[in-house]
């Protein structure tokens, strides 16, 4: 049954894949030509929301966006943060250099406007550059400051080089809180952990139905803080959305994070 379940998935994220960079490609011609403000975020909405129901995905929304510009931090735990962030918010983001590489999906990130940045070269600056020409646009920039995927039951210390963007273009700072849960099958998890993308994207494909719970927590003036007071409020605020104790918050960026205890399947039967 999971099997089956799984392949009629692929089967349709490649057609959802095929028809929207044919989608991407369509609009980046008509927009060529064309002056106006972009329509990519709509279609970029639309696909996100789409795959979500191919993956049987349901996001339950808390709170509400007002800014034309903020910069977005959230908690990161899987690839599947991307699509339910941008189905909710208007959104371009920030990702890692690897996501360049992957056929067709890398091609539409990069058409969509999607910032690519690669760990440890020194691109901070050209980096930092153009996030501030993104949010002195008036646009919404999206950004993971733990840097690398978490499993949802603790959280790294937020980076705060990136928080200066912020700062220097007075952007309000907006941190949203993501958490995924489904009592039916809590030996899926949706974390990363040490998997590579193409097994954690088998193992999630198993799942029959998932909730995510997204909190769009007040935002925060920028002016008048430094990108380390920044970052830490907006972590704090993160955590206690998610209701993280303070002996899983707040945790060295590199060190291991601790597990979640093993699920007693006898809670789950009520």
């Amino acid at each position: 049954m999971l099997l089956f379940l799984r392949v009629f998935r692929i089967l349709l994220l490649v057609s959802l894949l095929i028809i929207g960079a044919l989608a991407v490609s369509f609009l980046a011609l008509i927009e060529r030509w064309q002056s106006g403000p972009s329509r990519v975020l709509s279609l970029a909405r639309l696909f996100y929301r789409l795959l979500l129901r191919v993956m049987n995905i349901r996001v339950i929304t808390t709170g509400s966006y007002h800014h034309d510009s903020a910069m977005i931090c959230a908690n990161h735990i899987s690839w599947l943060d991307i699509p339910v962030l941008g189905s909710q918010i208007p959104t371009y983001f920030l990702s890692k250099a690897e996501l360049r590489n992957i056929p067709i999906l890398g091609w539409m990130a990069h058409q969509s406007g999607t910032l690519f940045i690669k760990r440890g070269t020194g691109q901070i600056p050209e980096v930092k550059a153009l996030i501030e020409r993104y949010l002195s646009q008036d646009h919404c920039l999206t950004f993971f400051p733990e840097t690398t995927t978490g499993n949802g039951y603790a959280m790294r210390r937020f980076h705060p080089r990136l928080f200066s963007a912020a700062i220097d273009t007075g952007t309000p700072v907006l941190p949203v809180a993501i958490n995924y849960h489904d009592q039916r099958q809590p030996d899926l998890p949706i974390a990363f952990g040490d998997e590579s993308l193409g097994a954690n994207l088998w193992r999630v494909l198993g799942r029959w139905r998932t909730e995510v719970s997204l909190t769009i927590l007040p935002s925060q003036a920028s002016q008048g803080q430094t990108r380390r007071q920044l970052a830490d409020q907006s972590m704090h605020l993160i955590a206690d959305a998610l209701n993280l104790p303070a002996e899983r918050r707040n945790l060295d960026l590199t060190g291991p994070l601790p597990e979640a205890p093993p699920v007693d399947h006898q809670d789950l039967i009520h």
